[in-house]
Formats: structure tokens, C-alpha cells, sequence
């Protein structure tokens, strides 16, 4: 099978691989939600990559895998511990829900002269408070405040520098390519985050004519499917990986 043909396989199957497992769930506990959450992440954004890739669109397709490399690093960090796996999954919901207490407040303030669309932000914002509110999170919430308060300019942590993680996600990168079961795989993608050039990729669409002349690729270039074009396989590589320590999971899962 070509490239193309062997994501779609790892897709489909890691999609089953899913839905199996979230017909026997209730989600009610932190740690299955968080990681059943980041799994299907990765499975759309791998199937992201695909389509992107079927339609011949390079840029949107580099997205997708940018995305891909955040969300599995985020995965692989939560379960590298089997100790620290309940924690890291509650600073990740922990994190979420600081995130969306700020947009959210941000809105009440842009829209209060909209009665009824500020009182539907306020019901998010009280659901959001509410949910830090929970028993399981008290330990870590005090955490994340202690790290918010160093920060002098008040911004949020990233949820994986708690307990004296990573700060950045290409240290985040670097700390598990140290114990990594595929140094080279973990070494691409801390290239891949450390370019610190995403933001100029619209220039790489320029190209010379034979009059030296610049000229502008195509908005939808031609695929191959035969070709590995669009890092169609390190995608599948971070999926199967990815599906690897789902199953994982579910065993961890069983014991929290």
C-alpha cells in the first residue's frame, strides 16, 4: 500500500479503536475524559492531514500536523508516568477551563450591552468556575496558582510546567525525547517546533520561473498518493503510536 492508503487504514482503525471504548464509558472520571478527549484529537487531526493532502492543499495540511505533534506530545506526557498520570490529566482539564473562564470573561466585556448574549457567557463562565471547584482538583489548582503567581505579568502556565515540568512545548519535546522509545521520531518533532518560522511559510510558495521571475505555486498543488507527500507518514507514525498507548490507558484507566 502507498502512504496514502496506509494512513487511511491506521485511521480507521484507531477510530474503532475508539468508539469501542467510549461505548463502555461514562466519562465521569478526570482521567479517562482527558485521554479519551486528546485520542480523538489526534485521530481528526491525522484525518485532517489526509484531506488536506487529498486536496492537494500543503499549507492546511502542515497545520493539521503541527496540531498532531502538540496533541500527541500532550498524550505521551500524561501517561509517561503511570504515577503522575492522574495529576498531569487533572492540570490538562485544569488548564482548559482557566483558558475558557478568560475567553469568556473577555466576551462578557465586549458584549455586556447584549443582555441575553451576556447572560448565555455568564452560565459558561459559572459552569466553568464550577467545575474547578471539584474535591480531585484542589491539590493541583493550588499548583497552578503557585506557578501563576511567579509569572509577574499574570499569565496562564502552561498546564505541563506544573510540578516543575517542561515551560514551553519545546521543552516539552526535548524532556521526552530524553526517554523515548523512537529518539529519532522525538527528534523530528522537536526540530519541526523548534524552527520558530511557521509564521513565513507563505513565502515558501514562491517560487523562480525559467525568466528568474518569482511566481506563486498553485493554492491546490497536485497529490500523489504514491508519493510521501504531506508528512503523511510521520503522521501515521504518531497515530500508531498514539493507538499503542491508548491501549495502554484503558489498562490504567481500570485502576484509577
Amino acid at each position: 500500500m502507498n502512504p496514502y492508503e496506509l494512513l487511511c487504514k491506521v485511521i480507521d482503525f484507531g477510530n474503532k479503536e475508539l468508539e469501542d471504548y467510549t461505548s463502555s464509558k461514562d466519562f465521569q472520571g478526570t482521567h479517562t475524559l482527558v485521554l479519551s478527549s486528546l485520542f480523538r484529537k489526534i485521530i481528526e487531526l491525522s484525518d485532517g492531514v489526509r484531506v488536506c493532502a487529498e486536496t492537494g492543499l500543503s499549507g492546511p495540511a502542515e497545520m493539521n500536523y503541527r496540531g498532531l505533534v502538540e496533541a500527541s506530545l500532550s498524550f505521551k506526557y500524561i501517561l509517561e508516568d503511570s504515577n503522575l498520570a492522574q495529576n498531569r490529566a487533572i492540570a490538562y482539564r485544569i488548564g482548559f477551563h482557566k483558558e475558557q473562564i478568560e475567553a469568556v470573561k473577555d466576551a462578557i466585556a465586549r458584549y455586556s450591552s447584549d443582555a441575553q448574549l451576556k447572560e448565555h457567557y455568564e452560565r459558561g463562565l459559572q459552569f466553568h468556575e464550577n467545575e474547578l471547584q471539584k474535591d480531585e482538583f484542589t491539590n493541583v489548582l493550588d499548583e497552578y496558582n503557585r506557578v501563576r503567581a511567579l509569572d509577574r505579568r499574570g499569565f496562564l502556565p502552561k498546564w505541563y510546567s506544573l510540578y516543575n515540568g517542561p515551560k514551553s512545548i519545546n521543552l516539552l519535546a526535548r524532556h521526552l525525547e530524553q526517554n523515548s522509545d523512537d529518539p529519532e521520531l522525538m527528534s523530528k518533532l522537536y526540530s519541526f517546533l523548534s524552527t520558530g518560522a511557521h509564521i513565513y511559510t507563505a513565502l515558501a510558495e514562491l517560487k523562480l520561473d525559467d525568466q528568474k521571475r518569482f511566481v506563486l505555486n498553485p493554492v491546490w498543488k497536485s497529490f500523489n498518493p504514491n508519493v510521501d507527500q504531506f508528512n503523511l507518514t510521520p503522521t501515521r507514525a504518531l497515530l500508531t503510536s498514539s493507538i499503542l498507548r491508548f491501549r495502554v490507558c484503558q489498562e490504567i484507566c481500570v485502576t484509577l
